[in-house]
């Protein structure tokens, strides 16, 4: 797949936020990010676990 592939992915996903209602709207711009490669995914870790005693 190319970047031309990912861009028109982009275009398809923000025109049908456009019509989503707001929460799905959100996601489909954030995956819209993704596909332009605007939004790099990153995991955060979390922090240690109390110790039990």
């Amino acid at each position: 797949m190319n970047e031309d592939y990912y861009k028109q992915r982009a275009r398809e996903v923000r025109d049908i936020a456009a019509k989503a209602d707001p929460f799905i709207k959100q996601r489909l711009l954030d995956l819209a990010d993704r596909y332009d490669g605007k939004r790099k995914t990153s995991v955060t870790p979390l922090p240690p676990a109390p110790a039990t005693t």
